[in-house]
């Protein structure tokens, strides 16, 4: 069971093939054995909803 996990914040940058003007996009990474746990309460394709709590994110699902 990986009930815990440990990542970073990635900042990636794309630049347009058009207008040249560069873009950013942040990602956070979680490990495979982290998402592939019967707890984790999110499968692939859910919508999320992410907010700030002082200084933790809250992740929730989004009732359709």
């Amino acid at each position: 069971m990986a009930s815990q996990t440990r990542t970073k914040l990635y900042k990636v940058e794309s630049k347009s093939s058009k207008t040249g003007v560069k873009t950013y996009r942040h990602s956070i990474l979680l490990e495979k054995a982290f998402v592939e746990d019967s707890l984790f309460p999110f499968k692939a394709g859910d919508n999320l909803s992410v907010r700030i709590d002082e200084d933790r994110l809250i992740v929730t699902r989004v009732k359709d």
